[in-house]
């Protein structure tokens, strides 16, 4: 850790895993660029190597070059592997408008949430936005979080499948409190028109729980990581 307190600046580097430490070891690209130029790293520093799925290795800067082709050069300790936060829970809702999304997974991704997915719904108005922003944003969060594993970004998903799946359970103000996930858990939530009525009679009758997070009707990126935060309150956080 820097004199300071601090904590060592993080850098993503996604081949951490293939690297055969301890040993030297060269950044360049982005990471190597926000290092060099913006936070102005300097030789002797500690950094915090980490590559979003559970691989993370502590480093020694030896070398820096600053400008458009910005570099690091690393004396890297071994690898260690942390595990992932369990149970695993993953948010599956529509996006919300505007730049409400980005810091929705911001929030999603600090809390711990695992994964999350685009849902449609009958009532969803957004339907497209730009997954490599929101990875970019998932890993800016994990490198001032703290956390070793990428929060995913998925695919759309459609609310009739959506709802097949064992793990699932629906927000809804008509449902009772939400308990901590003791399980792996998908928390599915509504538009923000909310859900039909045929949406919820769908889900009651495959047998999917019903939960809700307060009295009264929140916005989507606001249930979002009220539900995130309930059903994470008891998970196992890894050392």
């Amino acid at each position: 850790m820097p004199e300071d307190g601090q904590p060592a600046h993080r850098i993503y580097f996604s081949d951490l895993a293939a690297f055969d430490g301890p040993g030297p070891l060269s950044v360049d690209g982005p990471e190597a660029h926000h290092a060099a130029n913006a936070k102005r790293l300097r030789v002797g520093e500690p950094v915090q190597l980490f590559d979003g799925r559970g691989t993370t290795a502590s480093a020694i800067v030896t070398g820096v070059r600053t400008g458009k082709r910005a570099a690091l050069d690393l004396d890297a300790g071994p690898t260690t592997r942390v595990p992932a936060v369990s149970p695993r829970v993953e948010v599956w809702c529509p996006p919300p408008k505007g730049d409400r999304l980005e810091t929705m997974i911001d929030q999603l991704s600090q809390l711990g949430v695992a994964a999350w997915r685009p849902l449609r719904t009958a009532r969803a108005e957004r339907d497209t936005f730009r997954s490599d922003k929101l990875r970019r944003v998932a890993v800016e969060s994990a490198k001032q979080c703290g956390r070793a594993w990428l929060l995913e970004v998925g695919e759309w998903a459609d609310f009739e499948q959506a709802i097949l799946d064992d793990r699932v359970c629906i927000a809804d103000t008509t449902g009772r409190p939400c308990p901590p996930a003791t399980t792996d858990t998908v928390l599915l939530l509504g538009p923000e028109g909310g859900w039909t009525s045929e949406e919820i009679d769908q889900a009651r009758a495959t047998g999917r729980a019903v939960v809700r997070f307060g009295p009264h009707v929140m916005r989507i990126e606001t249930a979002a990581v009220a539900g995130g935060a309930m059903l994470l309150c008891r998970t196992h956080t890894p050392p």
